[in-house]
């Protein structure tokens, strides 16, 4: 039975450009799924035939979210076949060209307007309890924009 590893990364543009970019990225990835602290990979492909086949072995749902360039999923991912049965990768960019290079599906999602981003915002808070504690009540009508 394979275990469902959950990775999302967020602000792909703005990491790749810190030190280190991509490869540190890749590592904090490859971390998490493969639930190993500090892996380090120092190669500018996935690395050994021993972190292929436990990659091969697990389930992942990865967001990456905010890509502008091909090369950052071909270096996070490398291959969407790499990963156990019924993984899935899914990829946020505002460049459509990014998309249709690395996507198999593009589904293009509409921008939220004011209210709809409020409801959206008022169900997140409820759902944490510690929420109503630092922000106070919040009236579903409340605009927040």
């Amino acid at each position: 039975m394979f275990q469902v590893n959950i990775c999302f990364i967020t602000n792909v543009i703005e990491k790749s450009e810190e030190s280190g970019g991509l490869i540190r990225l890749r590592e904090e990835f490859l971390s998490r799924v493969l639930e190993q602290e500090n892996l380090r990979i120092d190669t500018p492909r996935m690395g050994s035939t021993l972190i292929r086949e436990r990659i091969r072995h697990k389930k992942v749902l990865t967001v990456l979210d905010d890509v502008n360039d091909v090369e950052q999923v071909e270096c996070l991912i490398e291959r969407h076949d790499m990963f156990g049965p019924g993984s899935r990768i899914l990829v946020t960019s505002r460049d459509r060209q990014v998309l249709k290079n690395v996507a198999d599906e593009i589904y293009e999602v509409e921008e939220l307007n004011c209210s709809e981003g409020n409801h959206i915002h008022f169900v997140c808070l409820q759902r944490k309890p510690h929420s109503k504690r630092l922000y106070g009540p919040i009236n579903q009508g409340s605009e927040l924009c």
